[in-house]
């Protein structure tokens, strides 16, 4: 949670400024928390989303978001990559979020 909060910190502050391009060119803190937070947030979805494909494989599949989506390309023997996965998942923790907080 706390590095899904800094990088959503993080790039809200980019909107009101004009040089974020360049201070990411430059590595300055702000961008270094950005991608430290992300690393941490692609880890941690790596981690669920490969946990989900072993239950999948074994027919354990639940009624979550991630299950769903493999049970999904399964049936119409499809592939989903990890990566459309995790954007998905990420899509829905924002849509939550903001209509929360």
């Amino acid at each position: 949670a706390k590095a899904f909060d800094e990088v959503q910190y993080y790039c809200e502050k980019r909107f009101g400024d004009v040089f974020w391009r360049v201070k990411k060119i430059f590595g300055s803190h702000a961008e270094k928390r950005i991608t430290e937070g992300v690393k941490v947030l692609n880890e941690f979805a790596e981690t669920v989303i490969n946990g989900k494909r072993r239950e999948a494989d074994q027919g354990n599949l639940g009624p979550d978001l991630i299950s769903r989506f493999l049970e999904e390309a399964k049936s119409k023997n499809e592939t989903v990559s990890n990566s459309e996965l995790r954007d998905i998942v990420m899509n829905f923790i924002i849509a939550g979020r903001d209509t929360t907080a």
